[in-house]
């Protein structure tokens, strides 16, 4: 549990993700990995920043009852703090206890021999309608997250509503997004970019590109930047870039480096 493979927290405080699922899949029964469930999303709920998190759990891992449990302490507050939402992996199998199905239809009762002869001296009529068998219907698996079991309350009583994204539907930054190429165009990587906004006691935000040349910047209030090559002791080129940043907006550059 000391590795990290995605840095999804880093993303959401960047301004990376808008929502974080992380897969917190435990098997409730199992005592020391509940324990781990519990410490992950008590974190979670620490340190979502100022986006959003729905804790993915593994239904298919636990019973019914189980599943309910987590869903009840993934809705705690601690403190201040909680998750946005839950989600459920897996639609096919959402809890590990299978749920029987009822028969798919009724057999068909056939007649007796007599009655089958009586029916060949009977005058022909006009054949009725088939009438279909009798469908049984089959109990939804997920059924347990809306009725409980046993004594375990459900975990919806009605349908969720979507929580609201302000800095999407109200937003006050805006973004900066580029590549770096050389005079073939082909991509730099590796390469430093200075940004800075116009005007006085502005501080100066670097930023790298990737393999394919790419560079971005989050979290920056509407303006005008200027933007630069940064050489390997440090120091800014002379040519710059110039964007403007508005809300909600992705300005686009390309710097050529000569």
């Amino acid at each position: 549990m000391q590795r990290i493979f995605q840095n999804w927290q880093g993303w959401l405080a960047e301004g990376l993700l808008d929502l974080a699922v992380p897969m917190n899949y435990a098997r409730e029964h199992d005592d020391r990995v509940r324990g781990w469930f519990n410490g992950w999303i008590a974190w979670e709920k620490r340190y979502k920043a100022d986006r959003q998190m729905a804790v993915g759990i593994g239904g298919y891992l636990s019973a019914p009852e189980g599943v309910l449990a987590q869903v009840t302490r993934v809705r705690l507050h601690e403190g201040r703090a909680r998750v946005d939402g839950v989600s459920f992996f897996s639609h096919f199998s959402p809890s590990l206890r299978p749920i029987p199905s009822a028969a798919t239809g009724a057999a068909v009762t056939q007649p007796a021999a007599g009655a089958a002869a009586a029916a060949q001296t009977r005058p022909a009529v006009a054949p009725a309608a088939p009438v279909p068998p009798t469908q049984a219907v089959e109990p939804d698996r997920l059924d347990f997250l809306v009725r409980g079991v046993g004594h375990v309350r459900p975990a919806f009583t009605a349908p969720a509503p979507v929580p609201a994204m302000p800095w999407i539907e109200r937003p006050t930054q805006g973004f900066i997004a580029g590549t770096v190429v050389d005079a073939g165009a082909h991509a730099v990587e590796a390469s430093t970019i200075r940004i800075r906004r116009t005007g006085w006691f502005r501080k100066t935000r670097r930023t790298t590109t990737d393999a394919n040349g790419w560079f971005g910047m989050t979290r920056l209030s509407p303006g005008t930047y200027h933007l630069r090559l940064e050489d390997r002791g440090g120091k800014a080129g002379r040519e710059r870039v110039e964007v403007i940043v508005k809300a909600g907006g992705v300005s686009r550059a390309t710097l050529v480096l000569k």
